[in-house]
């Protein structure tokens, strides 16, 4: 079985009639479809400044939880198929060329509504506020603020594919302990 995306999982079926492979069927993980909704809740109530008992909110506000849970949600569907090389193409590919190119869009969008009178925010274009303040902060042109998940997620999983090359029989558990262990320091 192939993990493509969050959630989604792929299969090839063998075709019956034909003797051959069809074209894969999609099959949705409803258990993860479900944490994925009480993280997106979790993050619109962290983000409405709404005081809503649910959760356990009084002991972990959501803003300690609702972002390392969905980095949790993509880590167990981490499954690197290939070298480490190719892993990193393949990210850089689906999440930071996206990503770096929306950045792009977003600094023209400001950098015209900025001569225009229309605004008086946002940074001018360079090469800092291109590729190196999107993984600082990302607020150089104030409208993609919220794009900052995506970079820290890239750095995330290509510090945990490296790791990953550890070979052990407790190397797992021993990212595990350790991750947690950070989360509570980070918390408190």
């Amino acid at each position: 079985m192939k993990l493509t995306f969050i959630g989604k999982k792929t299969s090839s079926v063998p075709d019956q009639s034909r003797g051959v492979h069809a074209v894969p069927q999609e099959r949705w993980n409803n258990e993860f479809l479900f944490l994925q909704a009480v993280g997106i809740i979790s993050v619109v109530l962290s983000h409405s400044e709404q005081n809503i008992p649910v959760f356990f909110s009084s002991v972990f506000p959501y803003s300690s939880w609702h972002m390392p849970f969905f980095v949790f949600i993509s880590g167990y569907f981490f499954h690197p198929e290939s070298s480490y090389g190719q892993f990193c193409r393949k990210k850089a590919h689906r999440l930071l060329l996206p990503a770096l190119l929306i950045n792009l869009l977003y600094g023209i969008l400001i950098l015209v509504a900025r001569q225009s009178g229309l605004v008086a925010y946002g940074r001018d274009i360079s090469l800092e506020t291109l590729f190196l303040q999107p993984f600082f902060g990302g607020d150089q042109f104030m409208v993609n603020t919220s794009m900052w998940f995506i970079f820290q997620l890239f750095i995330l999983q290509m510090i945990f594919g490296a790791l990953k090359l550890i070979r052990g029989k407790y190397v797992d558990h021993i990212l595990l302990l350790g991750t947690l262990l950070l989360s509570v320091f980070a918390l408190y």
